[in-house]
């Protein structure tokens, strides 16, 4: 199963990693959205997010194949898909 850990606000972040900008880019080979900064931090990139603001959170993604890294995503994003739920 794919897991977040590490979560925090972007502009916490982007203090932690001494960034100063992060961008959108697009690799015009695959098509494929990532985030590029002024630093050396590369992430992934959500499919729901099509604008950077402080309202976006970081997290060191897993994926169940593949390397881990950081994803830019909306706050609340997971990849967890809920079938059940029970609450009192």
């Amino acid at each position: 199963m794919a897991t977040f850990s590490e979560t925090q606000d972007l502009v916490p972040f982007m203090k932690s990693k001494g960034l100063s900008t992060v961008n959108i880019a697009t690799n015009p080979a695959t098509g494929k959205r990532f985030v590029t900064s002024d630093g050396s931090v590369s992430m992934r990139l959500s499919e729901k997010v099509t604008k950077i603001d402080k309202s976006l959170r970081v997290s060191w993604f897993a994926p169940e194949d593949g390397e881990p890294s950081w994803l830019l995503h909306p706050a609340g994003d997971s990849p967890l898909e809920i079938n059940d739920s029970f609450s009192i």
